[in-house]
C-alpha cells in the first residue's frame, strides 16, 4: 500500500508539472505563429513532445499499478456503500483517480465489467470461504469455522448484490448459482457428519435461512447477534455451543 502512495503522489506532481507547462506551450505556439518565426517552433515541438512523453509515462504507471482486481474491489465498495445505481464507470475512475482509458484497459464496457465484478464476488464471497472452511480437520470443526467466517462476513455487500439481482438478468443467474453452491457445500457437509440427504438439505436450508434473514430484517442482526444464532444452531443440532 505504501508503494501505491508513493506511485499517486509521484502522479499527482507529474501531472502538475504538465498542466502548468500546457498554457504556456499555447502562448509560445500563438507568439510563433503570430511572428511566424522558426524558432518558436523548435521551441514549441520541444515542449509540446516532452509532455506527450510525460503523459505516456504517467499514464503507464498508473495503468500498471492499477490492477484489474483494484477496479472490482473498488466497485465491490462502492455497491456495499452506495448501491447499485451508484455503480458507474464514472464514479470508479473518480474514486481510483483514474481515466476511463484505464477502465477500458481492463474492461469491455460496463457489460464486461459486471460479468467480470460478479465472477470476483463469487470468488471471495464463496469459493474462498469454502477454500477456508476445508483446511479444518473434521466435519464439525469445518462447520465452527463456517459459521465464524460466516458471522464476521460484510452484510451490505450481499444486499446490494441481491437487490441488483432483482433488476438484471445477469446478475440474478450469478447470484442463483451462489445460492446453490452454498447450499449444496453446507448439504455435503451435514452429509460428513452423518445426516441422510435428506435431513441434511433441511438442515442447510435452515442455516442459509439464518445467514441471509440476518442481513435482511431491519434493522440487521450485527455480528454477536448472528454468532449468538449460529451458537444456538450448533447447540440444536449436534455442534458444540
Amino acid at each position: 500500500m505504501g508503494v501505491k502512495r508513493y506511485y499517486h503522489k509521484l502522479d499527482h506532481i507529474v501531472h502538475n508539472v504538465a498542466s502548468f507547462f500546457r498554457p504556456i506551450l499555447c502562448r509560445i505556439y500563438l507568439y510563433g505563429l503570430d511572428r511566424k518565426t522558426g524558432v518558436f517552433s523548435h521551441i514549441y515541438n520541444t515542449i509540446r513532445y516532452g509532455i506527450l512523453l510525460i503523459d505516456c509515462i504517467r499514464y503507464g504507471m498508473v495503468w500498471k499499478m492499477t490492477s484489474k482486481t483494484d477496479w472490482l474491489y473498488e466497485g465491490c465498495i462502492i455497491l456495499a456503500e452506495m448501491g447499485v445505481q451508484a455503480l458507474t464507470i464514472e464514479l470508479l475512475c473518480q474514486r481510483l483517480k483514474l481515466t476511463k482509458g484505464s477502465f477500458y484497459h481492463h474492461f469491455k464496457g460496463f457489460n464486461g465489467y459486471k460479468t467480470d465484478l460478479m465472477a470476483y464476488f463469487e470468488r471471495e464471497g464463496t469459493f474462498n470461504i469454502i477454500e477456508q472452511t476445508e483446511q479444518a480437520p473434521t466435519p464439525s470443526e469445518k462447520l465452527v469455522r463456517l459459521l465464524e467466517v460466516s458471522a464476521t462476513y460484510p452484510p451490505n455487500l450481499e444486499i446490494a448484490i441481491r437487490s441488483w439481482a432483482l433488476q438484471d438478468a445477469d446478475v440474478q443467474r450469478v447470484q442463483t448459482d451462489i445460492d446453490a453452491q452454498r447450499m449444496t457445500y453446507l448439504q455435503e457437509l451435514f452429509i460428513e457428519m452423518g445426516e441422510p440427504s435428506s435431513q441434511a438439505l433441511i438442515l442447510a436450508r435452515l442455516l442459509y435461512t439464518i445467514f441471509i434473514g440476518c442481513q435482511h430484517i431491519q434493522p440487521p442482526i450485527d455480528e454477536a447477534g448472528m454468532t449468538q444464532l449460529f451458537h444456538e444452531f450448533q447447540r440444536l443440532y449436534g455442534g458444540t455451543s
